[in-house]
């Protein structure tokens, strides 16, 4: 998220509020309108609201808050059936409302800029004032056809690559950030699926992405497998002018989950180079889990220059990262988050909280605590308080 500083915006606070609470109407109204559709032709409508507030204090800068309000809308259904498939829509339509001091600015310039690398972006504002921004936007938004083993998918997708969970060599067209608040919530990418079965353990797939603004199309080919208990896949790619071949593989050892992923990258102007990630997953017992994980890279990203389009990895040639999670009880859960650029000595703690309301309501609250120098990757963030709420239906 970009940082800027606008005028005081408590009244736009409030106004989003009571402008969020509108945007709730449709709640009832849907949950009808779902139970009938699965019943007259599987159709199903349903929909989440979130309310995250967020408090940050970034270094050698003014207090800075936001309220960020998002109605998300879904529809998903068959288009049409034959044997041995079928055609299926799936839409997923955000409006959201932001207000404040501190993201004000930063979010009327990410609606207004150009389309971001991930997705052909269109974002539209429908409403604007002195301290509140409203926009939409379509989440996901494809069509996926099926015959047999073979499949189909045109549109505004996840298309999820490698075996990353804070970082990815490969993944970059929808790469992890593992310091984002909501790091669950990908962007999604325009693209074209193709993937055909070669068995009942392997698969082969084909990834067609254009590149926002024009450019040469991001194309990707793929093939998975799984032998001995463990579950391999080559990729040959290219993302801008940069073209890659990639190694990734998941398994078990003992009681601990094991990935990793290996990259070699031949850029556009330079040396290739080699780029990868090691990760490990273990739970203790049933209420405590582990997950750790190693970037590393044999070039730093500033000697990279990536080409228009390619998602930028973490600074410097080395990155750690680990993720711990307990069960308090079935309904409350603490997590902690630690990253650690190795180059700069930066890092940033998150610490958070989750409490399960009801099965359709989720209440969450974190703290998130930078540390290092004002040109370290983590350092300028400073220190970030958020609150969010959650209701599905």
């Amino acid at each position: 998220m970009r940082r800027a500083r606008t005028g005081r915006g408590r009244p736009g606070l409030a106004r989003a509020l009571s402008m969020g609470l509108c945007l709730l109407a449709p709640w009832q109204a849907a949950q009808a309108q779902s139970a009938e559709a699965a019943e007259e032709d599987s159709w199903r409508f349903t929909g989440s609201y979130r309310a995250l507030g967020v408090q940050q204090r970034p270094a050698e800068r003014p207090t800075q808050q936001c309220l960020a309000q998002r109605l998300r809308l879904s529809l998903a259904g068959a288009l049409a059936s034959w044997p041995q498939g079928g055609l299926r829509l799936q839409l997923d339509h955000d409006s959201e409302l932001l207000a404040g001091n501190g993201a004000y600015r930063a979010a009327l310039e990410e609606a207004l800029a150009a389309p971001q690398p991930q997705a052909l972006r269109d974002r539209s504002v429908w409403w604007l004032d002195a301290h509140t921004l409203g926009r939409q936007q379509l989440f996901r938004a494809f069509v996926q056809a099926r015959w047999g083993d073979f499949s189909a998918t045109l549109g505004r997708q996840r298309v999820a690559l490698g075996q990353g969970r804070f970082w990815s060599s490969l993944d970059l067209l929808n790469p992890p950030s593992p310091q984002q608040i909501e790091r669950e919530d990908f962007i999604g990418v325009d693209a074209l699926l193709v993937e055909q079965a070669l068995g009942p353990l392997s698969r082969a797939s084909l990834v067609l992405a254009p590149m926002p603004g024009g450019g040469p199309a991001r194309w990707l080919l793929q093939w998975r497998t799984h032998a001995q208990g463990v579950d391999l896949s080559f990729s040959h790619a290219r993302y801008g002018q940069d073209r890659l071949l990639a190694l990734d593989l998941a398994g078990q050892w003992a009681d601990a989950g094991l990935r990793a992923e290996l990259t070699r990258t031949a850029p556009a102007a330079g040396p290739v180079y080699l780029s990868g990630v090691l990760g490990a997953d273990y739970a203790f017992n049933a209420k405590l889990s582990a997950s750790l994980e190693w970037y590393w890279r044999s070039r730093s990203v500033a000697q990279q220059a990536p080409g228009r389009g390619q998602a930028r990895p973490p600074q410097g040639a080395h990155a750690i990262g680990l993720n711990l999670g307990y069960e308090l009880t079935p309904l409350l859960k603490l997590q902690g988050l630690w990253l650690r650029n190795t180059g700069d000595g930066s890092q940033l703690l998150a610490p958070g909280l989750s409490w399960s309301l009801d099965e359709n309501a989720v209440l969450s609250a974190g703290l998130q605590r930078f540390s290092g120098t004002a040109r370290s990757e983590y350092g300028p963030g400073g220190r970030l308080a958020f609150v969010r709420y959650q209701r599905y239906f």
